[in-house]
């Protein structure tokens, strides 16, 4: 069983060290919770972000685990392997959209910008924070470790 976890770990540090999309949407992710936080959202908000960010996460390593199976199965060009990789992409952009279209209803709602006003009034490093920290954000995306085609796969090999 503990090995199980060991597993799934390596898969998810896998996505973290070698998918940019993945952390993307782990900072994507950090800016709703951080977001969340400031606004004080409600029970019921917070479950339904938590939700859906646990849902495009795990749709992304999917699709993942979709890709890399499609090109050691078949490295050459193949169009039902193209298709099988799209329609794996395509179900992560469904729930992204659909994740940023209740992400709208949670924050876009009145009371939510009146209560981040009256906190980045009350304290304007805030959103001095908020903006500064897009920088480590995007350094985390670039990245400096991306492995690629068989140098990843011999990397993963050696963890399990």
């Amino acid at each position: 069983m503990i090995s199980s976890f060991r597993h799934a770990i390596a898969g998810v540090t896998y996505a973290v060290r070698h998918e940019r999309n993945f952390r993307i949407q782990l900072c994507a992710a950090a800016y709703v919770v951080l977001f969340g936080a400031l606004a004080g959202l409600e029970t019921w908000a917070w479950a339904v972000c938590l939700i859906c960010i646990g849902l495009v996460l795990s749709a992304e390593l999917l699709n993942t685990a979709v890709e890399r199976l499609c090109d050691r199965v078949c490295p050459e060009y193949d169009r039902l392997i193209r298709a099988s990789k799209d329609i794996a992409a395509g179900g992560v952009l469904a729930v992204a959209v659909l994740s940023a279209v209740v992400g709208g209803v949670v924050f876009l709602r009145a009371e939510i910008w009146e209560r981040l006003w009256l906190l980045v009034s009350g304290y304007p490093w805030l959103g001095v924070v908020a903006v500064v920290l897009l920088v480590p954000c995007a350094l985390f995306v670039k990245g400096r470790n991306q492995l690629r085609g068989g140098e990843a796969e011999v990397e993963i090999q050696k963890r399990r």
